[in-house]
């Protein structure tokens, strides 16, 4: 979404991969809307990976938040180039065990958070 300096707005898909591009998504006709809806809206996330990141979201601190995004973002960016079909909770840990580089205060909030996330899949 763009704001425009008169007030107005535009909305405009960006390709992530050359942010300053705009994205026009390729529909296969053919093979009917559903089909290009479906490739958009499906999770890139494992189920496992998926719930470990639901039960941390609304925990996290707009702090935490902001060093853990760029974080995920290269995992992420290889899923929406189809490099991988999806990430798995393995690979979610192994990217945030490198937040051991956090300042003092966030990697407390951190490991507390992955303990609740813990304890909690550990249940179900």
């Amino acid at each position: 979404l763009f704001l425009l300096r008169d007030g107005g707005h535009e909305v405009v898909h960006i390709d992530i991969a050359a942010p300053e591009q705009p994205f026009t998504p390729v529909c296969e006709w053919p093979a009917g809307f559903k089909a290009t809806l479906d490739r958009f809206s499906e999770s890139i996330f494992t189920p496992e990976a998926e719930a470990l990141l639901h039960r941390m979201r609304p925990q996290l601190s707009e702090e935490l938040r902001q060093v853990l995004i760029p974080m995920l973002l290269p995992l992420i960016q290889r899923c929406w180039r189809r490099e991988m079909d999806v990430i798995s909770l393995p690979m979610v840990m192994e990217i945030l065990s490198a937040a051991d580089g956090l300042e003092p205060a966030l990697r407390v909030e951190f490991h507390r958070l992955i303990a609740v996330a813990d304890s909690l899949n550990r249940r179900e």
